[in-house]
């Protein structure tokens, strides 16, 4: 009759853990990003801005910007990085920063008076530069004409950030897709609408 009893407990066990184990991986299964609400992007400059993401929504647009797909938003977690590339997609990337320009007052042993300033430093031709942005990444883009600039290297350090810089901007389409919580829409409304606030 003991042994009976003890092969009888076997299975009652054998659930229990079963059902701990069920719940342990319910309890670890990501959460999905809402395909509903709302979702704020901050671009490379900083700029933000707050868009509802509803049944209909089907990309999202953030200043000169290409338009962004709402797959690729709702593929990514919040605080990710997306990035435009060389294939025409938005796809997530590792953060780019701009380069910052620092402050002028250590350069004021130094200037650029001496360099030629009517563009003509730039040894890609107009049609060479498209090539390149239909092949590479932005990125590789600001690499290359900071490359095949004849006065880079004689540059002051602040005007190589500032060179630097301006590039980025130009060639470089970056997002990064936060939660909108309550400081993050404040910081958004007041760079958008200061006045209205």
């Amino acid at each position: 009759e003991t042994v009976t009893a003890n092969v009888a407990a076997i299975p009652a066990t054998t659930a229990s853990a079963t059902t701990s184990s069920s719940e342990q991986t319910t309890q670890k299964k990501p959460v999905p990003f809402p395909s509903t609400g709302h979702v704020v992007l901050r671009d490379l400059e900083g700029g933000q801005k707050v868009f509802r993401l509803g049944t209909g929504t089907k990309e999202l647009r953030i200043g000169k910007y290409q338009p962004i797909p709402i797959e690729a938003i709702l593929a990514v977690p919040f605080g990710a990085t997306l990035r435009y590339d060389e294939t025409g997609t938005w796809s997530r990337s590792a953060p780019c920063n701009l380069v910052s320009s620092g402050s002028a007052d250590s350069e004021v042993t130094e200037n650029n008076q001496h360099l030629a300033q009517d563009g003509s430093a730039q040894a890609l031709t107009p049609l060479e530069l498209k090539d390149l942005k239909s092949r590479c990444s932005g990125a590789e883009v600001v690499e290359a004409l900071t490359a095949n600039s004849a006065t880079f290297a004689s540059k002051t350090r602040f005007s190589k950030e500032k060179y630097i810089k301006k590039k980025q901007l130009r060639h470089l389409q970056q997002v990064t897709v936060l939660r909108p919580t309550v400081m993050e829409l404040c910081e958004t409304y007041m760079k958008q609408s200061r006045g209205k606030i």
